[in-house]
């Protein structure tokens, strides 16, 4: 019983810094091609 909870514990853990890291590179490439328009003027 314990080691199911942990192996559920680590699981969302591994999903939650997966999906945290895939938004933060999502938002790094945003802002990337924010930023690429205005120096090009």
């Amino acid at each position: 019983m314990l080691s199911s909870f942990s192996l559920i514990v680590w699981g969302l853990l591994i999903l939650l810094i997966l999906i945290g890291y895939a938004f933060y590179r999502a938002v790094k490439d945003r802002k990337k091609r924010m930023l690429l328009p205005s120096r090009r003027r």
